[in-house]
């Protein structure tokens, strides 16, 4: 995702004076029709700003962005990351979460699963 007020050329803390402001120089600016040179970069950018601006000029969108923007920030500095894998990561290591739950280090033990069940009886 995109930071929208990154796109605008703004701070988080910016009025909506300066969003509108920012947004008309930004739509002039990248205007498929008046850039001649790289129509399809003008589509990308013209469209980019359209966005951040559809979402940023709505006071209720714009406080859901902020929140979704610090929380993702948030699970960021707690530690969990993707790994190669596109899975995510915990900051705990498969052997701290095993000895914290009595399991065996190995995961392909079957020890834990051997033990006796009680026969049913009708």
């Amino acid at each position: 995702m995109a930071d929208y007020y990154e796109v605008l050329g703004l701070n988080k803390n910016a009025s909506q004076k300066d969003i509108k402001k920012s947004y008309y120089k930004l739509v002039l600016k990248w205007h498929p029709n008046k850039t001649l040179d790289n129509k399809e970069k003008a589509k990308k950018k013209f469209k980019a700003v359209a966005e951040a601006y559809n979402l940023l000029s709505d006071p209720q969108k714009q406080a859901l962005y902020d929140k979704s923007v610090e929380e993702s920030r948030s699970h960021r500095a707690r530690g969990t990351t993707v790994g190669d894998d596109g899975f995510f990561r915990s900051p705990l290591s498969r052997e701290k979460v095993n000895l914290a739950l009595g399991q065996p280090l190995d995961p392909f033990c079957l020890e834990p699963f051997k033990q006796k069940r009680a026969k049913f009886k009708p």
